[in-house]
C-alpha cells in the first residue's frame, strides 16, 4: 500500500533529447546504445538527490558501485561516466559527488496524498457529465468527455499543484537562505542558515556571519575572481580557515586582508 507521504520524483526530458548531438555521438560509438540506457538509468537514479550520486565506498570505485547498483557490466559504466565527463555532463564537485548537470532542471516530484487529491477532484468534476439514462443520449454526446480529456484535466490539475508546491518550497528555502554569493556565471550559491550552524562548529572561534559577509562584499567587487559552482565551497573553507588562524593571532599582527586575500585567491 502507498504511503500518503511517499514522494514521486520524475523527469520531464526535452523533446530533442534523442536527437542531440551529444546523444547521436554517444549512439553512434560501439555499445552506445547501452551507453545511452546506463545514462538515462543513472539520472533517474539521482532524482530523489536533485541530481546528485553517492559513491558510498563499498565497491573499489564509483564506477563498480554504480553497476551493481544498476545490473550493468561495469566496463559499459566506465565507458559511460568518461563520455558524459567528457562532455559537460557529470562534473565532480568539491564534497566528491557526482552531479548529473543537466538533472536538476528536469526534476519534478510530488507527494502521493496530493496525486489522490488531485484525482479525486478531476472525477467529481467530470462526474456530473456521465450519463444518467438513454434517453439523454443526444445531450450526453455533447457532454460525455472522453478519457484523454479527463487525463488533460489530471495533468493541469498536477501542474497547477505543482507550481503551487514550487513556490512553497522557494519561500522555504529563501527563509533558510542566509547569504547568496555571486559566481562566475552570474547565477548564486546559497549560504543556509543550517550550513551556518555546522561552520560555526568547524570554527568555534570564528564570527562566521559576518565572514560570510564578507565573502559576499568581495565577490560582489571581484567579477573576474568569481568562483565556479564547483569551487565556491573550497573558496569558503579556505576562507574561513584563515580567519581561523587570524583569531588566534595577537591582535597587532592581524592585517585582515594581506593576510589571508592572496591565499585564497591562489587556491581557487
Amino acid at each position: 500500500m502507498v504511503n500518503d507521504e511517499q514522494r514521486f520524483y520524475w523527469m520531464q526530458m526535452p523533446y530533442n533529447f534523442f536527437r542531440t548531438l551529444r546523444m547521436k555521438r554517444l549512439r553512434k560509438a560501439p555499445g552506445g546504445d547501452t551507453c545511452l540506457i546506463i545514462y538515462i538509468e543513472m539520472m533517474l537514479m539521482s532524482l530523489e538527490h536533485k541530481g546528485i550520486l553517492f559513491y558510498e565506498g563499498l565497491e573499489d570505485s564509483f564506477e563498480s558501485e554504480i553497476a551493481l547498483a544498476l545490473d550493468e557490466d561495469e566496463d559499459s559504466v566506465r565507458c559511460t561516466v568518461a563520455y558524459l565527463e567528457k562532455v559537460g555532463l557529470l562534473e565532480w564537485n568539491a564534497d566528491g559527488e557526482c552531479l548529473m548537470k543537466d538533472v536538476p532542471e528536469m526534476i519534478s516530484s510530488k507527494k502521493a496524498s496530493s496525486i489522490k487529491r488531485q484525482k479525486q477532484r478531476v472525477a467529481k468534476k467530470n462526474q456530473s457529465l456521465l450519463c444518467q439514462n438513454d434517453d439523454q443520449v443526444a445531450t450526453v454526446s455533447q457532454n460525455c468527455r472522453t478519457d484523454i480529456e479527463i487525463d488533460l484535466d489530471i495533468e493541469k490539475e498536477l501542474e497547477k499543484d505543482s507550481e503551487i508546491d514550487l513556490e512553497k518550497e522557494m519561500k522555504q528555502n529563501d527563509e533558510s537562505v542566509y547569504v547568496s554569493l555571486i559566481l562566475k556565471d552570474q547565477s548564486e550559491y546559497p549560504v543556509t542558515k543550517e550550513q551556518i550552524l555546522e561552520y560555526k562548529d568547524a570554527y568555534p572561534g570564528v564570527d562566521v556571519e559576518q565572514e560570510l559577509k564578507r565573502m559576499k562584499m568581495w565577490c560582489d567587487a571581484n567579477e573576474m575572481k568569481r568562483k565556479t559552482k564547483s569551487g565556491i565551497k573550497k573558496f569558503i573553507v579556505n576562507w574561513l580557515n584563515n580567519a581561523s588562524e587570524r583569531s588566534e593571532k595577537p591582535k597587532s599582527e592581524v592585517d585582515y586582508y594581506a593576510d589571508t586575500l592572496e591565499k585564497i585567491e591562489g587556491g581557487m
